[in-house]
């Protein structure tokens, strides 16, 4: 009998240290693994921007030229007032003191009639001592001729009216310079007339 109490005591000991004894739990987390030696942990970097693109300049066009490209001006204008202007700048200290006459004038003064003409610079000397003037005219479509012969009228009175005044002015209108190009027309009485003559062509050329 006491043999079989010893026994159950033991057993009921046996399974009191077995509830004790803690538990294996499968699931628990293992410790963080550290990395071994060598493993390089990247760094954080923040991304470089990338650089707006810079739009290329569009190509500039090539100029392009109009009725004229010689002209001495490069503004491709070709008018009485354009052709006077560059022989003016060029020129211009060799002149005596000039005015510009009006179209209401023009007829009483040269002979010349306006209304053939679609624009003119004439050059008048404001002295009585000088016969020095420029003509410059875009003549209207089949008046070219017309007016040639008024300026060619012209020029015989002035021959009239220097030879009995101032004889190196008479010179100079005996020298006078006159061309034609399309339906513009072109005539001097001056030092340089002859160069003057020449810018006048270069617009034609």
């Amino acid at each position: 009998m006491k043999n079989i109490i010893a026994l159950a005591l033991s057993a009921v000991i046996l399974f009191s240290f077995a509830g004790c004894a803690p538990k294996n739990n499968d699931n628990a987390s293992s410790p963080t693994d550290v990395p071994g030696t060598g493993t390089t942990v990247p760094a954080t970097t923040n991304p470089t921007p990338t650089p707006a693109a810079t739009p290329s300049p569009e190509p500039t066009a090539a100029p392009t030229d109009d009725v004229q490209t010689d002209n001495g001006q490069g503004s491709g204008e070709t008018s009485p007032e354009a052709i006077w202007n560059e022989i003016y700048e060029k020129y211009g200290d060799t002149f005596p003191v000039t005015e510009s006459v009006p179209a209401d004038v023009l007829k009483d003064i040269a002979g010349i009639d306006p209304e053939k003409l679609e624009n003119f610079v004439f050059q008048f000397p404001m002295m009585n001592v000088s016969a020095s003037e420029f003509f410059i005219a875009e003549c209207k479509e089949g008046e070219l001729e017309s007016v040639k012969e008024e300026v060619m009228a012209h020029q015989a009175a002035l021959v009239e009216q220097w030879k009995q005044y101032l004889p190196e002015q008479l010179k100079l209108v005996e020298e006078y310079v006159l061309e034609t190009a399309d339906n513009y027309i072109f005539f001097a009485v001056a030092e340089n007339a002859e160069a003057a003559a020449d810018i006048f062509k270069s617009y034609f050329e």
